[in-house]
C-alpha cells in the first residue's frame, strides 16, 4: 500500500520531529544589521534566544509554506535592478569589497550578509579553506571570479540576490569547493520586500541548505560548455607490451595423482595437465580428425579433473593484484545414457586447502560436445595461493566424460578506451585525478555493475583515455565496435566547482550517514536559474521531505532555467527534482549512486519541462523506514508523473527496480491545491515528446506504465526506445492509445515486452527484438476486448528453438498473465525471424480451455511459409479443422494450420437460462462438438464464443440440466472480425449462410416446419 503526503516541506522534518516545530534560538532583532536602504536586513539564522519567546519556551513553530504560498511568492529584490557583475570591481559605487573583508567586519556569532544592491568578490586564490560558521545571506551579489581557488565551508547559504560563479581557470588548475556543515535547522527571514511571503512567521529550510528565495543562481562551472558530460564507449585499447603466453599459467611439468599426461594434445592447450582424483581413470583418445581428447571414467561423486597452475608465470600486467581476470574453459561430452544426473561445477583450489566454486557447466547432451566457460576474478589470496582449477561431478560412478580444448588464460586487458565524442579526451583530462564512470562493465552484470576509474592521461589526437590500471578498464564492457545498441556509457564524474556536505543523521552500512546538504529553488517564479558544471557530492537528506540535491520547489513558471552538465554523486535522496515548477531544461547531467527516484516530476502537475541526454546509474532502493510517502522504495531513474513534458535521449543505466516509470497517479501534494490543476488527470494528458530514451541493466523493468497505466485521449508516441539487459524491457499495463516505434529490445532476461491488462489497442512497429534461449520477445496475455496489441514490421532474432536445458526461445509468447472473460487476439503482420526458428509463436499450457487463434497473415511465423492460423491444441479448436494441414508448434499446446481461415462467432441466446450449444459439420458427420457457456460479452444472457473454419454447420441447443433440445427465445449471432486483418489471398471465411441454427433468423423464410428463432412467422412467410 502506498501513502502520499502533501508536501509540507517547511514543516519540521516528518521522520525525525514529533511536533510541528524545531529547537532554534530566537533571532535578536537588535543584532540584525541594516541593508543599503536602512531597513533591517533579512536573515537566515539559527541564532535565536529562547528567553525572548516565553510563550513557546524556545520552540518556534514553522509554518506550512505550501499551504500559505499559493499566491505569495518570493520576487527579485528591486534594489538589485541595476546590479551586475560590472559592479564587482574596486571603484564601483556598488562594490562592497572582498569576502574576507566582509567576513572580518561581521560580528562573531552572526551570519555574513551581502546587502542588497552591493557586490562582494571571493578573492582567495591559494586553495585554502575559508570558514563561515554562521552562514551567509546574499541579498546583493556574491561573485566567484575565475581566479577563485578555495574551499568555502559554511552552515547555510541564502540567495535573495545573485550568486554568480564563473568557470575556475583550468590553466591555473583552480577549483572551488563549497562544503556544507552543521546539524541544526535554519530559519529564513525574508527581505522586507518579500516579508509578506512568510506573513510574519518563520520558514524552516532545514540544515546544510543552499536556498534561493527570490534570487538567482548563475553558476557556470565549465570553461568550455561543449565538453560532453558522457558518451558511448567507442572501443577499448589493448595495452602495449607482451601478453601472457598461451600456455601460461598451465603447468607443463605435472606428475600428480595417478599419472602424468605430458604428451596429451587437448585442442588449443599445449602439454601439461593432469588429474588428482585417483578414484577415476583417464586415457587419451583420438577423434576422426586426429584431435586428442581426454576420457575420464568417473570413480565417485565429486570426481573430476584437476589442472595444476603455475601462477609465477602469470602476466603481471593482468593478474598481479586483486581483480585479475582469467577465463577457464573446456568442452565436454557424455555418451549414450550418460547425461542423466550429470552436473559439473567449476572450482578454484588453493595451496592452503581453500577452494571456491566459480561456475556451473551447461547441462550435457549425449554424444554432443558442450562448451563450459566462466570468467574468474581472483582475490588477493587466490592470486598468491592459487594452485589448481578443477571440475567436480554430481553423478554416479562409472559414467564416461570426455574433455577437450581446456584453457585457463588471462583475459586480455585494456588500459585505455575511446568514446564516441572525440572532444571527451581533452575535456576529461583537464585536471589531475579526474574520474570517469563506466556502466555495464560486465556486459550483463546487473543494476550495480559500474566502475569508477581515475584518468591518468589522455591523447588529444587519438582520443584515447588512459585509466592507468594494471587490470581491465572495468571488466568486459561492450563498445560500439561490439554492438551499436548495447554499448556501455562512459561519464565524466569530476567538475571544477564542487558542492559537498559532511554527513550526519541516520546511517546504514552501505554509505554511513544519510543526511548531507540540499539545494532548493524556493517559491521563486519568473527567474531564470542557471546551474551548470557543478559536482554535487553527498547531498540529499534521506527521510526528510523536500531535501534533495537540486530541487525546484513550487516556483511556477521558471522559463529559461537550466540544469546542465552537472554531476550528482552519492545522493542520499533523489537527484534532480522538479516540483510545482515549469519550463526547466534538465540536460546532460550525470547522476551516480543515489537513493530513491532520481530525475523526477514530483506532484504530477509539472509541465513543459525538458529532460534531455541525462544519464543515471546505480539508483538504489530507499528503505521504507526512511520513506517520504512516495514509491522511492521501488525506485526509477526517470520518474514521470505528468506526460506533458519532453524526454529525449536519456539513459537509465542500472536501477534496483526500474529505469523509466510512467506512474501517472492523481496530482498530489501542494500542486493539488493549485487552481491551475483543478480537474487535471495526468494519465489522460497528451505526451509532448518521448524519443531515443534508453533503459538497461535494471533489476526489474527497463520501462513500465504499471500499474495505473497511461491512457491519453490522443495517440502517444514512444519513439526510439532502447531497452536491454533488464528483466522486462517494457511493461505495458493499464495503457491505451500508445504507439511504440523504432524500438530496440535486447537480451532481457524474461521478455522484451510484457503486455497485459490494457485498454484499447496499442501498436508496436518498425522495432527489433534480440533475445536468447529461454526468453520471450513479446509476452501477451488475454487482453480485454479491443485492447490487444498490434505488431507490424518488426524483427526477432536470437530466440533459439532449443536449449541445452530443454527450454526454448519464444519470440511471441501468449500466456494467461491476466485472464479476461472477454478477450481478443493480437494482430501480427510483416514480422521477420531467424531462419533457424521453426515456430515463432508459443501458446501457454494454461490456455487449453481458451480460444487461441492467431493469424500468420503472410507466412513469416511458421516453417511452411504459408499463411494460416496458430491455434491451441484443444478439441474445441481442432474438431472442425483439417488437422492434416496442421503441424506442432513450440510445445504440444500449439498447432500451426496452414491455409486455414478461421472466424470468430459470438452467439447470444437471448436468455439467462443455462444452455449447451451443439455444433455439427454438415459435410462430415464425425465432426461434432458440444460447447459450454463460456463468456459474457457485456450481457447477462447465456453466450458462446466459437471459432470455426469454412464449412456448413447445423446448430442446436440443450437446456440444462435436462439437456433437452430447445430453441432459446431470441438467438442472435455476430461475427467478430476486428481481431483479423484483411483476408489472406485465396482465403474464404464462413458467412451467415454457412450456419443453420435449427431455427430461422429474422427476415428469413419460415413455415410450419421452420420455426423462427424469435418472434412469429409473418403472413408473408418470413420471421418477424
Amino acid at each position: 500500500m502506498r501513502f502520499f503526503f502533501i508536501d509540507w516541506i517547511l514543516l519540521t522534518s516528518i521522520s525525525s520531529k514529533a511536533a510541528l516545530g524545531v529547537d532554534v534560538k530566537r533571532l535578536r532583532q537588535s543584532n540584525r544589521p541594516s541593508n543599503a536602504q536602512g531597513s533591517p536586513t533579512t536573515l537566515f539564522s539559527s541564532s535565536l534566544d529562547p528567553s525572548e519567546n516565553d510563550e513557546t519556551s524556545g520552540r518556534v513553530l514553522a509554518m506550512d509554506m505550501d499551504m500559505h504560498m499559493d499566491h505569495n511568492m518570493f520576487q527579485p529584490l528591486s534594489c538589485n535592478d541595476e546590479l551586475s557583475v560590472d559592479d564587482c570591481v574596486i571603484g564601483s559605487s556598488n562594490y562592497l569589497g572582498t569576502l574576507s573583508t566582509v567576513l572580518g567586519t561581521t560580528p562573531t556569532g552572526e551570519q555574513v550578509v551581502i546587502p542588497c544592491g552591493k557586490c562582494a568578490v571571493v578573492e582567495t586564490t591559494d586553495g585554502s579553506t575559508k570558514s563561515l560558521p554562521d552562514g551567509i545571506n546574499v541579498e546583493g551579489m556574491l561573485h566567484f571570479p575565475s581566479t577563485a581557488n578555495l574551499t568555502l565551508e559554511t552552515t547555510h547559504i541564502v540567495i535573495q540576490g545573485i550568486l554568480q560563479m564563473d568557470p575556475p581557470d583550468a590553466a591555473l588548475r583552480n577549483k572551488v569547493r563549497v562544503r556544507m556543515v552543521g546539524s541544526e535547522d535554519h530559519i529564513l527571514y525574508p527581505h522586507t520586500e518579500n516579508e509578506s511571503v512568510c506573513d510574519g512567521m518563520v520558514c524552516n529550510v532545514g540544515k546544510k541548505a543552499i536556498v534561493v528565495a527570490g534570487g538567482r543562481l548563475d553558476i557556470q562551472g565549465l570553461e568550455d560548455d561543449t565538453c560532453p558530460a558522457w558518451a558511448k564507449l567507442q572501443s577499448t585499447v589493448p595495452p602495449s607490451g607482451t601478453a601472457a603466453s598461451t600456455d601460461c599459467p598451465l603447468d607443463h611439468d605435472i606428475t600428480q595423482g595417478d599419472g602424468s599426461f605430458a604428451s596429451v594434445d587437448i585442442g588449443s592447450t599445449p602439454s601439461g595437465f593432469g588429474q588428482h582424483h585417483s578414484s577415476g581413470t583417464f586415457e587419451v583418445d583420438k577423434d576422426e580428425d586426429g584431435n586428442k581428447y581426454l576420457t575420464q571414467v568417473v570413480g565417485w561423486k565429486g570426481s573430476g579433473l584437476r589442472i595444476s597452475l603455475d601462477m609465477t608465470c602469470a602476466d603481471p600486467a593482468s593478474a598481479s593484484n586483486n581483480g585479475g581476470k582469467y577465463r577457464f574453459s573446456f568442452r565436454y561430452r557424455t555418451h549414450e545414457g550418460g547425461s542423466n544426473g550429470v552436473a559439473i561445477w567449476l572450482q578454484l583450489q588453493r595451496t592452503d586447502g581453500g577452494s571456491r566454486n566459480v561456475g556451473r557447466c551447461p547441462a550435457p547432451i549425449d554424444n554432443e560436445w558442450v562448451t563450459c566457460t566462466t570468467i574468474i576474478t581472483l582475490t588477493d589470496v587466490e592470486t598468491e595461493l592459487l594452485s589448481q582449477v578443477a571440475t567436480t561431478m554430481e553423478t554416479k560412478s562409472g559414467k564416461t566424460i570426455d574433455y577437450d580444448d581446456v584453457v585457463f588464460e588471462a583475459v586480455a586487458r585494456s588500459h585505455k578506451l575511446t568514446v564516441a565524442d572525440p572532444k571527451a579526451a581533452a575535456c576529461w583530462g583537464s585536471r589531475p585525478n579526474d574520474e570517469i564512470l563506466i556502466t555495464n562493465i560486465e556486459s550483463s552484470g546487473g543494476w550495480a555493475d559500474q566502475a569508477v576509474k581515475t584518468v591518468q592521461s589522455v591523447d588529444d589526437f587519438t582520443g584515447e583515455i588512459d585509466v592507468g590500471q594494471t587490470k581491465t578498464v572495468g571488466g568486459n564492457p561492450t563498445s560500439l565496435e561490439d554492438d551499436i545498441h548495447m554499448a556501455s556509457e562512459v561519464a565524466w564524474l569530476s567538475r571544477p566547482i564542487v558542492f559537498e556536505a559532511e554527513g550526519d543523521g541516520p546511517s546504514n552500512t552501505i554509505k554511513g550517514a544519510l543526511h548531507g546538504g540540499h539545494l532548493i529553488i524556493y517559491h521563486t517564479p519568473n527567474v531564470a536559474q542557471r546551474i551548470e558544471g557543478v559536482e554535487i557530492h553527498n547531498f540529499g537528506q534521506q527521510g526528510e521531505l523536500g531535501r534533495y540535491p537540486i530541487h525546484f520547489h513550487m516556483s511556477g513558471n521558471v522559463a529559461g532555467s537550466t540544469v546542465r552538465k552537472n554531476v550528482i554523486r552519492e545522493s542520499n535522496q533523489r537527484c534532480v527534482v522538479i516540483h510545482g515548477s515549469h519550463e526547466v531544461l534538465v540536460e546532460d547531467n550525470v547522476a551516480f549512486d543515489s537513493y530513491g527516484h532520481c530525475y523526477i516530476l514530483e506532484d504530477g502537475g509539472e509541465e513543459d519541462n525538458t529532460f534531455k541526454n541525462n544519464l543515471g546509474a546505480r539508483t538504489r532502493t530507499q528503505p521504507e523506514e526512511h520513506s517520504i510517502g512516495s514509491s522511492d522504495d521501488e525506485p526509477s531513474t526517470l520518474w514521470i508523473t505528468n506526460p506533458k513534458n519532453h524526454f529525449i535521449g536519456n539513459v537509465c543505466a542500472g536501477s534496483q527496480s526500474t529505469g523509466i516509470w510512467f506512474e501517472l497517479r492523481a496530482i498530489r501534494g501542494a500542486s493539488a491545491e493549485l487552481s491551475e490543476n483543478e480537474g487535471k488527470v495526468p494519465k489522460v494528458l497528451p505526451l509532448h515528446t518521448f524519443k531515443d530514451n534508453t533503459a538497461h541493466s535494471n533489476h526489474n523493468h527497463g520501462m513500465t506504465t504499471y500499474f495505473l497505466g497511461y491512457r491519453p485521449h490522443s495517440e502517444a508516441l514512444f519513439e526510439g526506445i532502447t531497452s536491454y539487459q533488464n528483466r522486462f524491457g517494457l511493461m505495458l499495463h493499464g495503457t491505451s492509445n500508445v504507439r511504440v516505434k523504432d524500438a530496440f529490445f535486447g537480451m532481457n532476461t524474461d521478455s522484451g515486452v510484457l503486455y497485459f491488462g490494457n485498454f484499447i489497442t496499442n501498436v508496436i512497429e518498425n522495432s527489433e527484438f534480440v533475445g536468447y534461449c529461454g526468453t520471450s520477445g513479446i509476452k501477451f496475455s488475454l487482453e480485454p476486448r479491443r485492447s490487444q496489441v498490434e505488431v507490424y514490421s518488426t524483427s526477432f532474432s536470437g530466440y533459439n528453438d532449443a536449449c541445452n536445458s530443454g527450454s526454448y526461445g519464444k519470440p511471441l509468447n501468449i500466456g494467461d498473465n491476466q485472464s479476461k472473460k472477454e478477450y481478443d487476439m493480437p494482430i501480427l503482420s510483416n514480422l521477420t525471424f531467424d531462419p533457424n526458428i521453426a515456430h515463432a509463436l508459443n501458446i501457454g499450457t494454461n490456455l487449453e480451455n481458451r480460444n487461441i487463434f492467431i493469424e500468420d497473415h503472410d507466412g513469416t511465423m511458421n516453417p511452411s511459409g504459408l499463411p494460416g492460423f496458430y491455434v491451441n491444441n484443444a478439441a474445441h479448436m481442432t474438431t472442425f479443422i483439417d488437422t492434416d494441414l496442421c503441424s506442432p508448434g513450440l510445445n504440444n499446446q500449439a498447432l500451426f494450420c496452414e491455409n486455414t481461415c478461421l472466424r470468430r462467432i459470438i452467439v447470444d441466446t437471448g436468455s439467462r437460462d443455462d444452455y449447451q450449444m451443439v455444433v455439427a459439420s454438415e459435410t462430415n458427420s464425425a465432426k461434432v462438438f458440444t460447447f459450454d457457456k463460456y463468456i459474457t460479452f457485456n450481457s447477462a444472457n447465456t453466450q458462446f464464443d466459437v471459432v470455426l473454419p469454412l464449412d456448413n454447420y447445423s446448430v442446436h441447443f440443450l437446456r440444462l440440466p435436462e439437456q433437452e433440445i430447445m430453441v432459446p427465445p431470441a438467438v442472435t449471432f455476430t461475427f467478430d472480425d476486428e481481431t483479423n486483418l484483411d483476408d489472406p489471398p485465396n482465403c474464404e471465411h464462413i458467412t451467415t449462410a454457412s450456419i443453420n441454427f435449427g431455427c430461422m433468423q429474422a427476415h428469413e423464410e419460415c413455415s410450419a416446419s421452420n420455426e423462427c428463432c424469435s418472434g412469429d412467422c409473418s403472413g408473408e412467410g418470413k420471421c418477424m
